[in-house]
């Protein structure tokens, strides 16, 4: 089976590959990682400052990062509902939202065929 995309098909998986290599990688990966948490985290205290400071005309905006949010709470008090469901999101506070299963449990089974089993014997008598 040959790969047909040219962007991966030169690359080694990580189990081919020597101890020293695959820490390098991992290490390399973390750190990224790690970085884009903190990014993450320092735009969750921003957005928290801005919620819980008052709102005044003379406010100078520090970075684009901060412009960027506080475009995005004006969204919101003005209504926006998508930009209400970002800073939920974004702040931890959204509702989580359910889903219903559609596998039966045991339970359910159990009690279904109980009433498959009282409308034979009903109709059998």
């Amino acid at each position: 089976m040959t790969n047909k995309n040219p962007k991966t098909e030169n690359l080694i998986p990580l189990n081919q590959l020597t101890k020293v290599e695959q820490r390098k990688i991992q290490s390399a990966g973390g750190k990224k990682s790690a970085k884009a948490r903190q990014e993450k985290r320092l735009m969750k205290d921003i957005l928290q400052i801005l919620l819980s400071e008052e709102v005044t005309q003379d406010k100078t905006i520090k970075s684009t990062k901060e412009a960027m949010l506080c475009s995005i709470v004006k969204k919101a008090i003005k209504g926006d509902l998508k930009a209400v469901e970002w800073i939920q999101a974004c702040i931890g506070e959204k509702p989580i939202e359910k889903t219903m299963s559609l596998s039966p449990t045991l339970e359910a089974k159990t009690e279904a065929q109980q009433i498959v089993a009282d409308i034979i014997a009903k109709q059998i008598s």
